[in-house]
């Protein structure tokens, strides 16, 4: 096969990654967008915040699990493709036989938490069992994923993340038919959200298992005696993702918990909501972030920088011509679909969920332009500084929303300003500098597409205020026309101002390329 080739099936195996794994972010939100709205008509909006506030424990407690976890499948695959096959099967044994032992005492502890409900949070007397049982369900879905999670590594050896993204949209999709049969044919109860994810993460997980078998039988799985020396080496370099775990718990994990107990269940339920869009944009900036990631740890591993270096430039032109739109789009028409999307809310409600919203995706309409930053950080192996100066943020955001919420009458408002001026402050400042500094480049090179980025933003908000103003919504058809024109202008300004004239070139090229082939 000549370079040409390899480099175009190198491409299009990261197109078809990448649109698989958008794919299964549509799906996922899809299902989350129809529940949510009959979830708050027939039970209430203080229980709904039970469901995030689950998830956001379940955070807690993979900063003890990701100091291994987290770079794994970095790990594994580097000595893959080194071709040290015995030292990348002692290291994935190893580290599934701790994570098997660390599941299995967690579930002691989850179910303690899950016992004394009551006693530690504000909790709605009149939906305690139902809570519970959603909690116990959840937790059991994060000791299953715990267990079984290192056989993902498979997919990510073999750069195969297409075949993740086809397991999620049916993942999905199950996920989605099992909550409206349940909710449809039984009487409400919010306990089916774990229901359903359990059942959805068994097919997930069985997927994983027969697919690492499958695609790297070179390492094959077996019980054996732990190896310290290997889990020691990954420990020294993942503990530093075990501190910028805590950062995402210090700076976006505490927001639901200290509504809670600092304010009441009722502003909690409001928060939720109000995360919920974000929470899922910025799941699909990391999807796209991540579809990078295969490819360039396996160009690291063998030593070809100036391919890495094009592969993070390519990585960063397209999260932010792909992601901004969304972003800009929602914080815009985000009022609207709010009034829609939960009818039951009062006009004032739904104001304050929106202003929310907005603060929340505040940091990412600049930091949609450097997030494969990130994935630079990793796998260099560089993350230590990193994790430190956000562990210094958290630690300032924690201090500070306390402060406000007890001291002013910003209420809820106090705890997302905070974040969202001390994330944007280390996107604009911190992670350009040290991302240049790591690859030895000039201290600018990441404020070009940043800069560009700016323009653009700008651009397009200014855009999308004149629509907004000349327009009238009023139900969702009009909604979801008003959207797509504005998508669709919003990535032709994308086109011209963020893609420089190679880039477009290219683009050009392989439009060209597909109508001749059709």
């Amino acid at each position: 096969m000549s370079i040409i080739d390899k480099t175009y099936s190198r491409k299009k195996q990261l197109a078809i990654n990448l649109i698989s794994q958008i794919i299964a972010y549509v799906v996922s939100i899809g299902v989350s967008f129809f529940i949510t709205p009959y979830i708050t008509a027939k039970l209430g909006k203080d229980v709904y915040g039970f469901v995030g506030m689950a998830y956001q424990v379940t955070s807690y407690i993979t900063i003890f699990t990701i100091s291994l976890n987290g770079m794994l499948n970095i790990f594994v695959s580097t000595k893959y493709h080194q071709g040290k096959m015995k030292d990348a099967a002692e290291l994935f044994n190893s580290i599934l036989e701790i994570d098997v032992i660390a599941a299995a005492i967690l579930s002691v502890g989850l179910g303690l938490v899950v016992v004394f409900l009551q006693f530690l949070l504000d909790v709605p007397a009149g939906s305690l069992g139902d809570i519970k049982f959603l909690w116990g369900l959840i937790f059991g879905t994060f000791v299953l994923n715990l267990a079984i999670g290192p056989f993902s590594a498979g997919t990510y050896i073999k750069n195969r993340l297409d075949l993740t993204g086809i397991w999620s949209i049916e993942g999905n999709l199950m996920r989605g038919v099992l909550l409206m049969a349940l909710y449809f044919l039984l009487p409400a109860k919010v306990w089916y959200i774990g229901f359903a994810s359990f059942v959805s993460g068994i097919f997930l997980n069985i997927m994983n298992i027969s697919t690492f078998r499958r695609l790297v039988p070179e390492i094959r799985i077996h019980w054996a005696k732990i190896s310290w020396r290997a889990v020691k080496e990954l420990f020294l370099v993942g503990i530093w993702n075990a501190v910028g775990q805590l950062n995402y718990v210090l700076n976006n994990g505490l927001d639901l918990l200290i509504a809670n107990i600092a304010l009441n269940a009722l502003e909690m339920g409001y928060l939720s909501y109000a995360q919920t869009v974000p929470i899922q944009i910025v799941s699909l900036l990391t999807t796209i972030q991540s579809s990078f990631a295969p490819d360039l740890t396996k160009s690291y591993a063998k030593g070809e920088t100036d391919r890495f270096i094009e592969d993070v430039e390519s990585a960063i032109k397209i999260c932010g011509f792909l992601g901004s739109v969304p972003i800009l789009g929602f914080i815009v028409f985000g009022r609207d679909f709010y009034h829609l999307w939960l009818p039951t809310l009062t006009h004032a409600e739904v104001i304050k969920i929106n202003i929310l919203s907005c603060l929340i995706l505040l940091p990412n309409v600049f930091g949609v332009y450097i997030s494969p930053l990130n994935n630079v950080n990793s796998i260099t192996r560089n993350i230590k500084i990193p994790a430190i100066v956000s562990f210094g943020i958290g630690i300032a955001n924690v201090i500070v929303e306390l402060i406000l919420v007890n001291t002013t009458n910003l209420g809820v408002y106090a705890i997302e300003i905070v974040t969202a001026v001390l994330l944007t402050a280390q996107t604009l400042i911190f992670l350009p500098l040290y991302a240049a500094w790591n690859l030895k480049v000039k201290w600018s090179t990441f404020y070009k597409p940043l800069r560009r980025g700016m323009a653009a933003t700008a651009a397009v908000l200014a855009i999308y205020a004149g629509i907004y103003r000349a327009v009238h919504i009023n139900g969702w058809f009009s909604l979801i026309a008003v959207c797509l024109v504005a998508g669709i202008i919003g990535y032709i300004v994308n086109y011209f101002v963020i893609l420089d004239s190679a880039d477009k070139l290219l683009v050009r090229q392989k439009i060209r390329a597909k109508l001749h082939r059709s």
